[in-house]
């Protein structure tokens, strides 16, 4: 049981505290800003990084999970949200508000469990630009349900930030022709990949049904 003196004197460093802690933390959010401050003006025609090759659910201090991000003409392709796939775009020196379109092969969870972190660090770097996502069924649905997670708490930010449901447009891939923008050309196949039951865009290949996507990115750099 406290006393008032002792209430008052806990209350007064409590007061002080969260006042320090709300200069602080806007001072760290613009220390933040400045260092996410990464720009790819010298980045020219096509650059492939393989942010993590990790598969599989278990993490590992040696690899990340999987992802790999294709810079063409200074906007990224991200493919596959693996976890930790914005930390491991940070450390190779990209900048989120470039982000230009996000792919998912297939629903694993190695696969697509960042897939929603990524959208919304990418207007927190800066994106007021539509973002376009592919990948199988259900991502229409996996797109409304992490857009629903987020929205709490994108509201009690104090700093001003895009709506990120007005920004991120989902697609539903089937075979065929997948997408085409000025910079890149992006295809289905069937290829096989257990245990998904759905279609996929991967690479990976086994002898088992059902069938699912392979993805084809067709470049075409400057």
């Amino acid at each position: 049981m406290l006393n008032r003196r002792q209430f008052i004197t806990k209350s007064i460093g409590a007061t002080s505290v969260g006042v320090l802690a709300t200069a602080l933390g806007k001072d760290l959010f613009a220390a933040q800003k400045g260092s996410q401050e990464i720009s790819h003006s010298k980045t020219e025609g096509t650059v492939l990084t393989l942010l993590g090759t990790h598969g599989g659910s278990r993490m590992v201090k040696e690899r990340a999970a999987p992802s790999q991000v294709i810079v063409i003409n200074k906007q990224l392709y991200v493919i596959d949200c693996g976890s930790g796939v914005g930390r491991q775009l940070a450390l190779a020196g990209y900048n989120l508000k470039d982000l230009k379109g996000v792919f998912i092969t297939h629903h694993h969870n190695d696969h697509n469990l960042d897939y929603g972190t990524i959208l919304n660090l990418a207007i927190s770097a800066g994106l007021n630009s539509k973002i376009n996502t592919y990948g199988p069924v259900p991502l229409a649905k996996m797109t409304e349900q992490f857009l629903e997670m987020f929205e709490y708490t994108d509201k009690q930010t104090p700093f001003p930030m895009p709506v990120l449901k007005e920004l991120v447009v989902p697609h539903e891939t089937t075979p065929g022709l997948v997408m085409e923008d000025e910079n890149v050309k992006v295809s289905c196949a069937r290829v096989i990949h257990p245990p998904c039951k759905t279609h996929t865009l991967s690479g990976l290949t086994q002898k088992i049904n059902p069938l699912l996507f392979l993805v084809t990115l067709l470049l075409h750099p400057n």
